[in-house]
C-alpha cells in the first residue's frame, strides 16, 4: 500500500545513524533522481512512520527539499529489531512507554488518554496489537499501540490491510 507522507514525520531507527550509507551509493541515487525525476527505490515505512528500507531515497528526498514523499507501508513482520531489543514484561511500564511515545493520545482517534486512574475506563490507555497475534504479530513494543477503549473494541482483531 502506497501513501503520501511528510518527510519530517518519518522517524529514523538507530541502525541507520550508526552505519550510514556510503557517499557513492547516495550519489548514484541522486544521479538517478536527476535523470528520471523519480526516486530510485520506494521508501518503506512501518504503520507508525519508522523507516524500514529506502534510506538512500530518503536522503535524496531530504537533500532535494521535498516536503512529502510517496512511501510504501510495510505489512510484513519485521525479522530484525529497529529499536533496542529488550523484553519489557511489566505491563504498567509498557503502558507508560506507549503513553509517552504517543503523547498521551489514542493512536486512532487522538483522544487524550490517561494511565493513572483505572476507575474511568473510557479514557484509560488499553494495549492494541498493530498486527494481531492471531496473524503473526508479537507482544513487543514495536507491535503495540495505545488505544482508548472504544477504538480498541471497534478495531478488534483487524489489521489495517484487512479493511481495505
Amino acid at each position: 500500500m502506497l501513501v503520501m507522507m511528510d518527510i519530517d514525520k518519518i522517524t529514523m531507527p538507530s541502525m541507520y545513524t550508526h552505519t550510514p550509507s556510503k557517499k557513492a551509493k547516495i550519489n548514484n541515487h541522486m544521479m538517478y533522481y536527476l535523470e528520471h525525476g523519480t526516486l530510485k527505490h520506494n521508501i518503506v515505512i512501518t504503520q507508525k512512520g519508522m523507516l524500514v528500507d529506502g534510506y538512500c531515497s530518503y536522503i535524496v528526498a531530504v537533500v532535494c527539499g521535498m516536503s512529502s514523499v510517496q512511501c510504501e507501508i510495510n505489512t510484513k513482520r519485521l525479522k530484525y529489531g529497529l529499536e533496542k531489543n529488550r523484553k519489557i514484561n511489566n505491563r504498567s511500564h509498557k503502558r507508560e512507554i506507549l503513553y509517552n511515545r504517543q503523547n498521551g493520545k489514542c493512536a486512532i482517534c487522538g483522544k487524550q488518554l490517561q494511565i493513572d486512574d483505572c476507575t474511568n475506563l473510557d479514557n484509560y490507555l488499553t494495549f492494541d496489537h498493530i498486527l494481531p497475534v492471531s496473524k503473526g504479530g508479537s507482544n513487543g513494543l514495536m507491535n503495540l499501540q495505545g488505544l482508548c477503549r472504544r477504538c480498541n473494541h471497534e478495531k478488534q482483531d483487524y489489521f489495517k490491510e484487512d479493511t481495505e
